[in-house]
């Protein structure tokens, strides 16, 4: 075997990544994806998109049709937002938009956009998690489960139908003895940026 065979054949397969970014930003008083979270003044939501897509074979970002905003930061880098017309009846209806749009690429690894310190070789552990073994796979960090969430292709179709603003949740209830927990160090997974204040953090990282 070649060196490059080798190092072919021990690289993680690729997951679609879901990235729902949809959200209003109410309690953080103005739109927090279009926020700086880097040194160069990236803004929240492509932040989040360039690690996701550095993980994935496919991205799709789901928004609402009157973030034009969003839509505009994403384009000029080269994104081609997921418009979802039900978006603002919750955070199910987004996911269920980025399902069907690529019910036949799962496994899927599902992020959120106030979420963008997640390292991209944290999206990798999953998505080798889900190749190798299946079902759902859910990191943790000192215990609490986090983002991102990685389904199975089996899976599809319950996500297909989500509904409401609880997401994949009532899904990873229900197939508990499914999902496989890794643990993480780093704090950023269960940590949504819903105020200026929860950024503190993470600016000396």
């Amino acid at each position: 075997m070649t060196d490059l065979q080798q190092r072919t054949e021990t690289q993680p397969k690729a997951s679609t990544g879901i990235l729902l970014a949809a959200g209003n930003s109410q309690r953080f008083g103005r739109d927090k994806l279009l926020e700086p979270v880097t040194r160069e003044g990236t803004p929240m939501v492509l932040a989040s998109a360039l690690k996701l897509r550095a993980a994935s074979a496919r991205l799709l970002i789901v928004i609402r049709p009157e973030q034009h905003e969003v839509q505009q930061v994403l384009s000029r880098n080269g994104l081609s937002p997921l418009i979802c017309t039900r978006a603002r009846r919750g955070m199910g209806h987004s996911l269920a938009c980025g399902i069907t749009a690529s019910i036949t690429e799962g496994p899927w690894i599902i992020a959120l956009a106030d979420q963008p310190f997640i390292p991209p070789l944290l999206y990798l552990r999953i998505s080798r998690e889900l190749h190798q073994y299946g079902g759902i796979v859910r990191p943790c960090y000192k215990g609490r489960p986090g983002h991102p969430v990685g389904f199975a292709p089996e899976f599809g179709e319950k996500l297909q139908n989500c509904t409401g603003d609880h997401g994949a949740r009532h899904i990873i209830k229900s197939h508990q003895a499914e999902t496989r927990y890794i643990t993480t160090d780093h704090p950023g997974i269960v940590a949504d940026i819903d105020r200026p204040s929860d950024l503190a953090p993470f600016r000396l990282m």
